[in-house]
């Protein structure tokens, strides 16, 4: 008998390689997401003491990298509360202290009382309503003077398409009295992420 070992069946090395290219894929689309929060907080710059409104929180991610830039008061909405009580849990130390707040509803929250804030992020919340211009006039009712809004957007298109996409909500925000606007784009494996990025008039 041979003491040379025998060849993996070719089914077994098949199956060891599927399962180190789905870690691989996993792994990588792991730091696109990391990727795009970090590069959503760095767009609105955070600083110490910012209050920041976030529509579209999700389960949270971006909630925890403005605390952790030192935004003194964040409160957060989104319309599922499954994606609500992820980012409680992964937050709970900020909501027991007072930082975060964490609130059910989206768009139809700013018809409501919400506290005055000076950053506003609102993460594909704002592409598709019909009234973009008055949502945007009614977000500058809480931002004070001076402050910022980022609109964010998954585009599933080109780099082209979703400038282009971004463009349009920049129109709009100049029609409803935004200043220094401009459009950033972040291209991924499959579309891009598109930021409309505007100022409140002092």
């Amino acid at each position: 008998m041979s003491d040379f070992p025998r060849a993996a069946p070719s089914h077994c090395l098949s199956g060891q390689l599927g399962t180190l290219l789905g870690i691989s894929v996993q792994r990588t689309s792991c730091v696109f997401r990391w990727q795009q929060h970090y590069w959503l907080t760095a767009l609105l710059d955070v600083q110490p003491g910012d209050r920041i409104l976030v529509l579209g929180c999700g389960s949270g991610l971006e909630l925890s990298l403005c605390l952790a830039y030192g935004a003194s008061r964040v409160v957060g909405f989104d319309p599922w509360l499954v994606k609500l009580a992820i980012a409680y849990r992964r937050n709970r130390a900020a909501c027991l202290l007072g930082r975060l707040s964490l609130r059910h509803g989206a768009l139809e929250a700013l018809s409501g009382g919400i506290e005055p804030v000076n950053k506003v992020l609102c993460i594909n919340t704002v592409e598709d309503v019909e009234n973009r211009i008055g949502i945007l006039r009614r977000l500058s009712d809480v931002i004070s003077a001076g402050g910022r809004i980022i609109i964010a957007t998954d585009a599933q298109a080109s780099l082209g398409g979703a400038t282009a996409l971004g463009e349009d909500t920049r129109l709009d925000m100049i029609g409803a009295g935004w200043t220094g606007t401009r459009v950033e784009a972040l291209p991924r494996r499959r579309g891009s992420l598109v930021c409309t990025i505007g100022h409140r008039r002092r």
